[in-house]
């Protein structure tokens, strides 16, 4: 038995090792570029066995191209043929060997003329197959790689016309992909063999400037389309266990490249199940922070509202349950006022433009948390705020405190310092003006303890859950790096 393979492909090896035993010692025998007599002899032996022969001159002259070309040999086997399709005779002239555009163009010369017969629809459906049948190895050159005819659908086209492009490209005229049939594997859970489709040449893919210049428009695309490829095969193998699905950005990637893709049913299957996790992953969280967001209003308003009402001498009872009434129902707007700002840029990625979505959430955010102070003054204080410059600052405050961490990215625990420091200023600026003098008797001394008070409780309720996994992170870190 002889297996053959490409040098560029041993490392792969190591992923084999029973295979990789058979290419040790004096089994493995590396093939060297022919000499000149070697290529002499693989040009006129084929040709004499069949009493062809060339017309003075042609052969030098085809040896001169192979030279000047390292690596033509495939274009060489080529124009072989092709020179003797157009033989007069039994003589291979020089004529012919210039008509077909010699070594280096014969074969891309062929695929323009298949190209240009197609109409408009035919170029595109052919254009995506061919860039289908490409792979965009990490590191090195294109090369090609076998798709099943089934993935080879496309969706907005219809079957029967992607169906005569493949047949125009497999046909003994055209062979510029050739289709062969895999009598142990099966499609799905039919009976039905595999076909599976390649490029009849990987010179094709070197040699064609116009598949090239396709190539390098879709690269990123392909490496994409690779990796999603490879992690969809690993999940199918492994019974389609959630672990193997991707999370977090390779999930909102894989979401981005499905919507213009031509995706094989497994990669578009794996694609969506990975997005439909993630989103009920986000939702979770997302509850999560809401729910810790309002616990930290809640306690903020709440704690504050009965601290000033003992200040005010208010029945205790009473005092308990305007403060618990008040954080109750201040606490819904404070998380409202974090989803707004943490959340909405999040949600309207893709929709719009980056400035745009800042834009928007900054506006609902501000709302909210103009709303906030609002509500605090109809639930506490059972009157409507005359003081509207002090609310929309106050707001404003609240809104900053969530927006900016967005924006920049800040890490948790800097979230935490600017949320605490954007709170806080506003309730020490306003305080005096916005409540009501009755409610205390010495504002100087409890402005400080109760506004950093609350700043703590709201930034600490927004962040606490990343706070948490950062800090479980990190430390997961320095344990590996320990050890």
């Amino acid at each position: 038995m002889v297996i053959t393979m490409r040098a560029d492909y041993f490392d792969r090896l190591s992923e084999y090792p029973l295979l990789a035993r058979l290419f040790e010692g004096s089994n493995l025998i590396i093939t060297a570029e022919m000499t000149g007599s070697e290529l002499r002899r693989s040009i006129e032996g084929p040709a004499a066995a069949v009493g062809l022969e060339y017309e003075a001159g042609l052969v030098e002259r085809i040896l001169d191209d192979v030279r000047a070309q390292p690596g033509s040999l495939p274009l060489l086997q080529y124009a072989l043929d092709k020179l003797y399709e157009a033989r007069e005779g039994r003589t291979i002239t020089i004529r012919a060997y210039e008509a077909i555009g010699g070594v280096r163009r014969a074969l891309t010369q062929h695929a323009e003329a298949i190209y240009d017969e197609m109409n408009p629809e035919e170029r595109e459906i052919a254009r995506r197959l061919l860039v289908q049948l490409v792979d965009v190895p990490p590191l090195g050159e294109y090369v090609r790689r076998r798709v099943t005819i089934q993935a080879s659908s496309f969706r907005d086209k219809p079957a029967e016309a992607v169906q005569n492009v493949i047949d125009c490209l497999t046909s003994p005229q055209s062979r510029l992909v050739v289709a062969s049939r895999d009598i142990t594997g099966q499609v799905g859970n039919e009976d039905e063999p595999a076909v599976w489709l390649e490029v009849s040449h990987e010179a094709l893919i070197r040699e064609w400037e116009r598949l090239r210049g396709w190539l390098a428009q879709a690269r990123e695309d392909l490496v994409l389309s690779a990796e999603i490829a490879q992690a969809a095969e690993a999940w199918e193998r492994a019974g389609y266990h959630r672990d193997y699905l991707w999370r977090g950005v390779r999930a909102l990637r894989a979401q981005e490249w499905l919507a213009d893709a031509d995706a094989t049913a497994l990669q578009r299957r794996f694609a969506e199940t990975s997005v439909r996790t993630l989103q009920g992953q986000i939702a979770g969280q997302v509850l999560v922070r809401y729910l810790w967001a309002y616990v930290g209003g809640a306690l903020a308003f709440g704690l504050y509202a009965y601290l000033q009402l003992s200040s005010a001498q208010i029945f205790f009872a009473e005092g308990i349950s305007r403060a618990t009434s008040t954080g109750i129902s201040v606490g819904l707007v404070v998380a409202l006022t974090f989803i707004l700002a943490d959340e909405l840029p999040l949600r309207l990625r893709g929709r719009v433009s980056a400035p745009a979505r800042y834009v928007l959430a900054a506006i609902a955010s501000f709302a909210a948390g103009i709303a906030v102070w609002i509500s605090f003054s109809w639930f506490f204080l059972y009157y409507q705020p005359d003081t509207w410059e002090n609310v929309i600052l106050g707001g404003a405050g609240l809104a900053l405190a969530f927006l900016v961490p967005r924006m920049l990215r800040f890490p948790a625990w800097a979230a935490v310092v600017w949320a605490v420091i954007s709170v806080f200023a506003p309730i020490y600026i306003t305080w005096v003006n916005f409540m009501p003098p009755l409610v205390y008797t010495r504002p100087d001394q409890d402005i400080a303890p109760f506004g950093l008070l609350m700043a703590l409780l709201i930034a600490g309720g927004a962040y606490a859950p990343r706070l948490w996994r950062e800090t479980k992170a990190l430390t997961h870190r320095r344990a590996r790096l320990s050890g």
